[in-house]
């Protein structure tokens, strides 16, 4: 049997209803265990402000850096099967969750089919995405423009991080 090839992949993790951090730390026990992903590093947990829907509780994220042999639709299948895993309960767009999980990059891939964008359209909006992803990774490049992630910092993004804490999920 050949051993298929392992890529790098960004995941970002978001949970805003019940219990936050048990929601984090059982979506990280999930991914670790699974037998074509390795879990690398992950970042601080920070306390945000909501995005998109405004009237809801704030969110703890993080991201996750893997080595994975899965496929990007593969992993992206399996990080859908562990949301539901975890207890996701389908509401509406930006509402509040028990756990998002978002495939953010995935090697140097650039994937726009009708159920997977990689990179993720979203990053460079968003403060609590990219700062997490700068602590695994701080020359991270972005695979469409090229350009360092640190250099959207430094635009004016809307801040939604709040606090940074001192969790350890696994």
């Amino acid at each position: 049997m050949i051993k298929q090839e392992t890529k790098t992949a960004y995941i970002g993790l978001g949970s805003n209803v019940g219990n936050k951090i048990n929601h984090l730390k059982r979506t990280v026990e999930i991914i670790n265990t699974e037998n074509n992903i390795v879990v690398k590093k992950i970042s601080s947990v920070y306390i945000t402000s909501p995005y998109g829907l405004m009237d809801q509780d704030n969110f703890l994220n993080c991201a996750v850096e893997i080595e994975s042999s899965y496929t990007p639709l593969e992993l992206m299948t399996f990080l859908k099967k562990t949301e539901s895993a975890v207890g996701r309960q389908i509401r509406e767009k930006w509402g509040p969750r028990e756990i998002d999980i978002d495939l953010l990059l995935y090697s140097d891939y650039i994937i726009n089919t009708g159920g997977l964008t990689i990179p993720h359209p979203e990053i460079l909006k968003r403060d609590f995405v990219i700062v997490p992803l700068l602590e695994l990774k701080e020359d991270l490049v972005h695979p469409i423009n090229k350009n360092l992630l640190k250099e959207y910092l430094d635009q004016s993004l809307e801040n939604h991080i709040l606090e940074k804490l001192n969790i350890i999920l696994l």
